[in-house]
């Protein structure tokens, strides 16, 4: 449950009580997905095409298709109510409002109803969530173009005389008629500019009756939304300034498209307003920690720790939103939580690579603590790594600070190995361009080993749950039979090629030789799926997720990879 706070948050008081119907539900959940996740297209369809609109094609499973579907529907219904032969205001209208709630159920965060209940996360819902606003716009318009064209008996269909028709209609016209169409104006006031006739003032109408106003400023809101959105530079290059005007916009739609007249929409705006409130208030401002300890690592790397508290919970592979106020108080920021859920301290591990990451390096350097701001935790590994059944066998291939997430995983995979998980294989492949960012990551992971049971023991709330950090990736590869860690460096190494006891390897990885090898392990041992979890840079992502489709078994049979990514830069 802790990939929806929200509900995590308000049912903590009783989850003790139902935890084995949540579980069973949740297995129930993770059944219904693994059929969703079957690929469409067969494995003599080419993969990693780096065109970015196609690269994913041969990737496309039945519940992408399934998600798609309905987008398609409502589209062609709306063209129809706003176009086709039955054209009709009213059904048009009525259509355009469904992306809508679409809109603003997926905006969610904290308390995403599709997360808790189909079990993906909000950050793979972003894709969607597009999608539905620009079906939004596109419907809008629609609307728009056939309230334009066919008006509404309440509002634009006035009785004329002949006379008072234009010149140019009665003249281009063998017969005249006593009705006839307004494109705007108030009953009763009608304007001889405004009627259906051969040169209509669309501006006019769009901006002159109350109904008119309100759909054309809703118009315009979800229109000035989705553009920046959509074209992804704007948010990088501008991300705040976005950030308020995307929320602010969303309050105006949602105002507007209330007014307008479609009254029920309140619910989901309602409910995304719960959303922000849970996480700038609840979480940021009440239940979470709001000081951190700052550590400036070789490699360029900044560590950020702070006590874990009842009130935050987190499955291993989750990320935390982070603002500090020193930097940004309104700069929120994701970072991947690198500790492991049995550890009572959470570290958070990033690369100076931006404009916000380099500033946060230099305050490393001369505050060892700072005020902080969070919310989360968010995200949910696309393969259940506790079922113990199925996944005996996991590969987990980092690059650059990628570890991150991976790290915390291995960690609780380790841990659960010490508790008497059978455990066939955990292969761990890292790759980096220099050493320095190894020896940063071994430098953190030494001082949480040798701190003792918690660097923050005072502020821990159940001191009788204090306990050691636990095994370690970098600590315990040979303790541990099922543990294999190699990491490969791809850049100038200098006159050295280890890291404490930690030998590496120069090159790239094999990535079908590793999987080669995993898939002929799995087979000798009788198991049916392997988890290949990746984070790193785009192009080892793509060809990562290339090299587990093409190394997969048929559906029935054989061994399958069952794929997870996380996007980062190196």
């Amino acid at each position: 449950m802790n990939e929806v706070p929200f509900f995590s948050i308000i049912l903590r008081p009783v989850l003790a009580s139902i935890q084995p119907v949540w579980k069973a539900f949740c297995a129930f959940r993770w059944l219904l997905s693994r059929p969703l996740s079957t690929l469409i297209l067969p494995k003599f369809i080419p993969g990693f095409v780096k065109i970015p609109i196609f690269k994913h094609v041969p990737h496309i499973c039945i519940g992408e298709i399934l998600f798609a579907a309905p987008i398609f529907v409502v589209g062609y219904l709306s063209y129809e109510a706003s176009f086709g032969v039955d054209k009709e205001i009213e059904e048009s209208g009525y259509i355009t409002t469904w992306p809508l709630y679409v809109v603003f159920f997926t905006a969610n965060k904290a308390n995403s109803l599709v997360t808790f209940v189909l079990g993906i996360p909000f950050e793979r819902l972003i894709f969607w969530h597009q999608l539905w606003s620009i079906l939004a716009v596109v419907t809008g318009f629609f609307h728009f173009f056939c309230a334009y064209e066919l008006g509404g008996d309440d509002r634009r269909m006035l009785l004329v005389e002949d006379a008072a028709l234009p010149e140019e209609i009665r003249a281009g016209s063998a017969t005249t008629t006593t009705e006839e169409r307004m494109l705007s104006g108030d009953d009763g006031a009608p304007t001889i500019h405004d009627r259906y006739g051969l040169d209509p003032n669309i501006a006019k109408f769009a901006f002159e009756t109350d109904t008119n106003i309100t759909g054309s400023i809703l118009l315009i809101s979800l229109l000035l939304l989705v553009l920046p959105s959509v074209l992804s530079i704007f948010r990088r290059l501008f991300f705040d300034v976005w950030y308020m005007f995307h929320v602010v916009l969303a309050l105006v739609a949602g105002v507007f498209v209330i007014i307008h007249g479609t009254e029920n929409i309140l619910i989901a705006l309602v409910w995304w307003i719960i959303d922000l409130s849970t996480r700038y208030l609840l979480m940021t401002g009440c239940l979470y920690p709001r000081e951190a300890s700052l550590r400036a690592l070789p490699g360029e790397i900044v560590e950020i720790s702070f006590p874990k508290t009842k009130a935050l919970e987190y499955d291993p592979g989750q990320f935390l939103m982070i603002a500090i106020p020193k930097i940004g108080f309104s700069q929120f920021h994701p970072f991947s939580i690198s500790s492991s859920p049995h550890q009572n301290t959470i570290t958070l591990h990033t690369k100076a690579l931006g404009g916000w990451t380099r500033k946060l390096m230099e305050l490393a350097k001369t505050e060892p603590k700072v005020n902080i701001l969070m919310e989360g935790p968010y995200g949910k590994l696309a393969v259940d790594i506790n079922d113990t059944d199925r996944y005996k066998t996991v590969v987990l291939i980092a690059g650059g600070i990628g570890i991150t997430p991976l790290m915390s995983v291995a960690n609780y995979l380790l841990q659960q190995v010490k508790n008497g998980r059978e455990m066939t294989k955990i292969r761990f492949v890292w790759t980096i361009r220099s050493l320095d960012i190894l020896q940063g990551m071994k430098d953190s992971v030494d001082v949480e080993q040798t701190s003792g049971p918690s660097k923050f023991v005072d502020d821990v709330q159940d001191n009788a749950q204090v306990n050691s950090p636990g095994p370690s990736l970098f600590d315990d590869r040979q303790s541990v039979d099922a543990l294999q860690f190699d990491v490969y460096v791809t850049g100038k190494t200098g006159s050295t090629s280890t890291v404490g006891d930690i030998s590496t390897v120069m090159g790239r990885p094999d990535i079908d030789q590793i999987l080669k090898e995993t898939k002929e392990l799995a087979a000798k041992e009788g198991e049916g799926s392997v988890a290949v979890l990746v984070c790193g840079p785009t192009g080892m992502i793509d060809m990562c997720r290339d090299a587990s489709r093409r190394m997969s078994d048929a559906c029935c049979g054989g061994v399958k990879f069952e794929f997870h990514e996380e996007t980062f830069e190196l």
